[in-house]
């Protein structure tokens, strides 16, 4: 079993697997993967590759692909990730919510929430 403590993700012999830039909020456990959500911290601004997979060992797969904002904000990392009817979703605070490929984190389809 793995979880996270502060910016690590441990295994159940306390571990480190891997080591986040900053918090991670949430660890989801995803087909042979887990997914990482990292906090974006109040005045730090760019962190918006902050979704990143893992392997069960600890090997990084990939980073999640940057959704490029169309008002023109530059700063918009992820605040969500979940699974939803078998597939993996995050969201930014600006109000898109993406599906994410778990292969290679790509951007398969983003939906408007606001």
């Amino acid at each position: 079993m793995i979880s996270s403590e502060r910016n690590k993700v441990i295994d159940d012999a306390g571990a480190v697997l891997y080591q986040a830039r900053y918090h991670i909020t949430r660890l989801l456990p995803f087909d042979a993967l887990y997914l990482l959500l990292e906090e974006s911290p109040l005045g730090i601004l760019y962190n918006n590759n902050n979704v990143t997979a893992i392997s069960p060992t600890g090997e990084l797969r990939w980073k999640a692909e940057v959704l490029q904002s169309v008002s023109g904000a530059v700063d918009n990392p992820y605040r969500d990730l979940w699974i939803a009817d078998g597939q993996l979703w995050a969201s930014n605070w600006i109000g898109w919510a993406v599906q994410l490929d778990p292969a290679n984190g790509k951007v398969l389809q983003k939906v408007w929430t606001k």
